[in-house]
């Protein structure tokens, strides 16, 4: 039976959860990111944590390559990065997962270990791309290479050395000039299951210096899209006008 005292109830969550929405989107702080693919913005909050990874990828436009040049620019010392480490500082262990998605190309393993792979992001949005003849090194340390760290458009490392291997893995990272505490894995699997998901997996990246294999730009490739969610992977919401917003606040802007 409804009462007056249970549409007081009902009408006071109600405002209480519209004003939550108002207060997560409202006072966002945003990066400003142009690459070949658009320009846009990503904001330094990744939301809905413990959601389906379904509605992760409905709420995001970012991709992986976009994430790491924010977090990567100034050599690492800008706002994106900061507050990642403020983030982490607060709930520890955290994932994000990109509008990105993977999946064999037929190729196999090479006599190297690489796997091939087709790499599409932003995927099933207006500026989807697909990345054809990717080779996606061993589980291991990213290190840099000549041609920077990961091929770009993505996040699939370049190179890769074994996770055993820690210190060849800091010597290549110093002889760069980039600070051993960037030091982070990659994960991937032997092979993609192509009974799982369709074959289909999420990139994402993890935000764990606690943890060698992670770092703070851990790489995961192993996502399962029907992942009913984990309380410490989130996505950061794409950026939408609504009526009651004002202008986003974009804190800094880089261009690749």
């Amino acid at each position: 039976m409804i009462t007056g005292k249970n549409v007081i109830l009902i009408l006071q969550r109600t405002g209480d959860g519209l004003k939550k929405v108002f207060d997560t989107y409202s006072f966002m702080q945003y990066a400003e990111i142009e690459t070949t693919q658009r320009k846009g913005l990503v904001t330094l909050e990744p939301t809905n944590f413990g959601k389906s990874y379904k509605k992760l990828d409905g709420q995001t436009d970012t991709s992986g390559w976009e994430e790491w040049i924010l977090y990567s620019s100034n050599n690492f010392d800008n706002e994106f990065a900061i507050a990642d480490e403020e983030r982490h500082a607060q709930r520890g262990w955290l994932g994000v997962n990109f509008r990105d998605r993977i999946k064999e190309d037929g190729k196999g393993v090479d006599d190297k270990g690489r796997l091939g792979i087709t790499y599409i992001s932003h995927s099933g949005l207006q500026y989807e791309e697909t990345h054809v003849g990717i080779w996606a090194p061993k589980p291991g340390f990213i290190v840099p290479t000549d041609d920077g760290m990961f091929q770009e458009g993505t996040v699939v490392p370049f190179e890769t050395v074994p996770f055993d291997n820690k210190k060849e893995a800091l010597r290549r990272l110093e002889a760069k000039g980039i600070d051993k505490r960037y030091l982070s894995g990659c994960y991937r699997e032997n092979r993609i299951n192509s009974e799982v998901d369709n074959g289909e997996r999420i990139a994402g990246r993890v935000c764990d210096p606690d943890f060698d294999g992670h770092g703070r730009f851990g790489v995961d490739l192993v996502r399962l899209p029907s992942c009913l969610g984990h309380d410490w992977v989130g996505s950061r919401p794409a950026y939408k006008k609504r009526f009651w917003k004002r202008k986003p606040e974009i804190v800094m802007k880089v261009a690749a």
